[in-house]
Parts: structure tokens; sequence; C-alpha cells
């Protein structure tokens, strides 16, 4: 993970070294690893799109979160309606 977040700073592109060591855990029998060197390799692959996922400093990015999740209001009460409960605090529920 921090490998693919890194390696597309580097001006000579992806050191042997790291494409060593993500083909040696690409077979790994941890899927989660492997699934991260497979991401790795294809991302590699595709420089310029790797620039483009994988910002420079996402970590400045202001992010709006909006607490109230207005998106699932539907979903919500469709399920009332279908006989489902609804959300109860720790509070409600102790």
């Amino acid at each position: 993970s921090a490998l693919t977040k890194t390696v597309h700073l580097i001006p000579e592109g992806c050191p042997q070294n790291v494409r060593n060591a993500v083909a040696k855990y690409r077979n790994s029998k941890d899927p989660a690893l492997q699934q991260r060197c497979l991401e790795f390799q294809a991302l590699i692959e595709r420089v310029p799109f790797m620039k483009q996922v994988m910002p420079l400093d996402a970590s400045c990015e202001d992010i709006e979160v909006d607490e109230k999740l207005p998106f699932l209001d539907n979903i919500v009460a469709h399920s009332i309606q279908s006989g489902g409960m609804m959300y109860m605090n720790s509070l409600e529920r102790a």
C-alpha cells in the first residue's frame, strides 16, 4: 500500500527492487496482499493513469462530510415501510 502511494513520486519510475518485491508477493496465500500486488502492477503499467489517481498529496484535500447521510433517506424509508426498525443509538438501546 505504501509502495503504491509513493512510487509514482520517483522521477525515474518504479525501481527494479520494488518490482521484484511486488512480483514475489503477487502469488501470496494472503488474498489481501495478492490483491494489492496485482493492483500495483496494473498501475505501474499505466503511469499517467497512476499519477492521476494517486495525487501528489491527497492528505491536503478538503473533504466535506455530511453526517446526516441524506443519500440513504430513501433506502431507510423503504426499509421502515417494509417492517424494518428505526435506528436506535447506544443510549436508546440500553
